[in-house]
């Protein structure tokens, strides 16, 4: 019978470090899958009569995690217990809304924020409010008597503690790797009960960024081009090697030119991207390409910079790209064709 978690796997770790938060979760849900199937075994050793385990072959892939209860830890280091499935979610993230339609579970949601516009049915459900914490009605909330909220990490943490004051379950869900995401679907999946299909999802994501890294590895080294990810253009942001998206850049075989930087997408100086010369330059496709680059160009000094010069400026579809759900995979054939459309045609 397995034991309490051990406590060298927490060992070395510092809870207050994000990095470390995602490593520990991972033991963590290790552990917690070895522990089911023990339980699930121990029933099966438990039950009465005679009549052979063979014949209950043909039952749900998710019977036992609907008999049981469910326990996962979030991306705040939490440790949300739920006796039951839950049967009403209500989800303050866009991307945990996109992964619970993906999942099939749809019909388990009865709120959403108004960011949350993928897929469109979700357009059609209640909103609580926007995507900020000032911005959601808790009593909005609790009218909807949802078994979970979906919330983010640090942004939501003040709302977080006063739902569960209320005593309102909450998962927050806050990614930086691109397998965070697929972590991520994976733990949703267990939540509402939908743990073959959040399988799948999370393998073909892992399927194809194999097969982007695989393909960027045939590129040569003379051949590599320097990208800046404007995030944002008033002020000036940068998406670095400490994010998913310059994760992306990393996995097409592009050089982040702000890979040195400690934070995931920083306010930068338009001298910094004049110094650091990109010859490619992604953009989320939040605004009219004509007008993105027009404003480029009236930064001063920014006519030099060669990815201006050449008319390498790439926008690459914001939600697919900025969003931790499915379509990620999408965002991430968007970004490997813009950089190199002879490799990833």
């Amino acid at each position: 019978m397995l034991g309490p978690l051990p406590v060298a796997t927490m060992s070395g770790h510092d809870p207050s470090n994000f990095a470390d938060l995602k490593r520990l979760r991972r033991v963590y849900a290790r552990w917690l899958g070895a522990m089911a199937v023990v339980v699930a075994l121990a029933a099966v050793g438990c039950s009465s009569g005679t009549e052979s385990p063979v014949a209950n072959d043909t039952a749900p892939a998710n019977a036992v995690g609907q008999a049981a209860a469910v326990v996962v830890m979030d991306d705040l280091g939490r440790e949300v217990r739920f006796e039951r499935l839950p049967r009403r979610i209500v989800s303050l993230v866009p991307s945990s809304t996109e992964i619970v339609y993906a999942l099939g579970a749809g019909d388990l949601l009865v709120g959403v924020t108004e960011y949350c516009d993928y897929p469109p049915e979700a357009t059609r459900l209640p909103r609580v409010g926007g995507f900020s914490a000032n911005t959601v009605s808790i009593e909005t909330i609790i009218g909807m008597e949802p078994d979970v909220v979906l919330a983010t990490g640090k942004l939501h943490q003040l709302l977080i503690a006063e739902l569960e004051r209320l005593n309102i379950p909450v998962v927050a869900l806050e990614p930086q790797w691109y397998d965070d995401v697929c972590e991520n679907i994976l733990l949703l999946g267990r939540v509402t009960g939908q743990n073959d299909r959040a399988s799948e999802i999370a393998a073909a994501m892992r399927a194809k960024a194999d097969e982007v890294r695989k393909q960027a590895a045939t590129i040569p080294q003379d051949q590599r081009v320097t990208v800046f990810y404007q995030v944002w253009q008033d002020p000036l942001m940068a998406a670095t090697n400490h994010s998913f998206i310059g994760e992306m850049i990393e996995m097409a075989g592009g050089r982040n030119i702000f890979a040195d930087l400690e934070q995931r997408s920083p306010q930068v100086s338009e001298e910094a991207v004049l110094a650091r010369d990109p010859q490619v330059i992604l953009a989320p496709s939040v605004a009219d390409r004509e007008e993105i680059v027009q404003r480029m160009r009236q930064r001063s000094g920014w006519d030099r910079i060669a990815a201006l010069r050449n008319d390498r400026v790439h926008l690459v579809p914001n939600d697919m790209v900025s969003r931790p759900a499915p379509r990620l995979i999408e965002g991430l054939q968007a970004i490997a064709h813009a950089i190199y459309p002879e490799y990833f045609p």
